[in-house]
């Protein structure tokens, strides 16, 4: 697990995710407290539906949260804190359904063909939620086989 400490490709996607994540919080905070602009970009027929407002609500306030749980992995991170790895983990395993669900919604109520640029934007910024996603999981992976070996399992 030390080796995510030491890598610097891991610790550019962290610093991306982390600017990801604080313009993340910073749009759910406008989207709530001070609602200046439509947001998500409204879809092909003009305006969001009452179900899609509540379902776009609900699904940032879990967003926030794990929004707020990511900066903390990121400052453990840069700190070298031994929990960061799995509080990243956490984070970024909260996280990945919204994106999914939120991507989907955009794609299907037609907001991507009318606001290509913004859903692109969007989808790119996701990236390293994704890469960091991966590189975890497999780290975790790897360190749960060493300790099977370690305990005489060996695993399957």
């Amino acid at each position: 697990m030390r080796a995510i400490f030491e890598s610097r490709w891991f610790r550019f996607f962290v610093l991306l995710y982390a600017l990801h994540q604080v313009g993340h919080l910073l749009l759910n905070a406008q989207y709530y407290f001070w609602p200046v602009a439509p947001f998500p970009a409204p879809p092909a027929d003009g305006a969001w539906s009452d179900e899609m407002i509540n379902f776009f609500d609900a699904m940032g306030v879990i967003d926030s949260l794990s929004g707020l749980a990511g900066l903390v992995f990121v400052v453990g991170y840069l700190r070298r804190r031994t929990w960061a790895p799995w509080l990243g983990l956490v984070a970024t395993s909260a996280y990945l359904p919204s994106i999914g669900m939120f991507s989907y919604g955009c794609w299907a109520s037609g907001t991507w063909h009318d606001n290509v640029l913004l859903q692109s934007t969007a989808v790119v910024s996701f990236i390293p939620t994704l890469v960091i996603f991966g590189w975890l999981s497999t780290a975790f992976n790897r360190e749960a086989r060493r300790s099977e070996a370690g305990f005489g399992g060996g695993g399957s």
